[in-house]
């Protein structure tokens, strides 16, 4: 994945089709390393930690964690989730893509179209209470105030 944003609904999609590859047929439980999947385990976390594969801002989720040592099938589900539409940081990312929105002479009708589109189907599930957190948040400085920014990113429900 190169970390383009158009890209990370793709990601998922050639995920799914690796582990529907007759190849790895034999792997029953994409959740955790077994004695039978050490080999299938070693090749993803080496494509994990490789920055041509995975973005260095995500793979510095997974150096220095115990967790993540000796299963790379969990390595692999932490990523997928973080590229969820429903992970904060992503629902803050298109919050602050969304209250920035503008049409330039740049782009044309579609491409601006399609990224309300995209914005709107990131927060189709989000009701309003968890919508003010993420808009309070959304233009504040990050350098300025970087541990709300660390609590949001970190998926912490945000509380008076």
């Amino acid at each position: 994945w190169d970390g383009l944003e158009d890209d990370r609904a793709l990601f998922p999609a050639r995920v799914n089709a690796f582990k529907n590859d007759e190849y790895f047929k034999h792997i029953k439980d994409w959740s955790t390393t077994t004695p039978s999947t050490i080999a299938t385990s070693n090749y993803i976390q080496q494509c994990m930690l490789d920055r041509t594969m995975v973005p260095r801002d995500h793979i510095n989720l997974f150096l220095n964690n115990s967790l993540y040592a000796n299963n790379s099938f969990t390595m692999l589900d932490t990523l997928l989730h973080n590229l969820q539409p429903s992970h904060a940081k992503t629902l803050l990312e298109a919050v602050e893509q969304l209250s920035q929105l503008s049409m330039t002479t740049s782009k044309d009708a579609t491409s601006y179209m399609q990224r309300v589109r995209s914005l709107a189907e990131c927060l189709d599930a989000v009701d309003i209470s968890q919508l003010m957190p993420l808009l309070a948040n959304a233009n504040l400085d990050k350098d300025r105030y970087p541990v709300l920014m660390c609590v949001v990113y970190l998926d912490i429900k945000l509380t008076n």
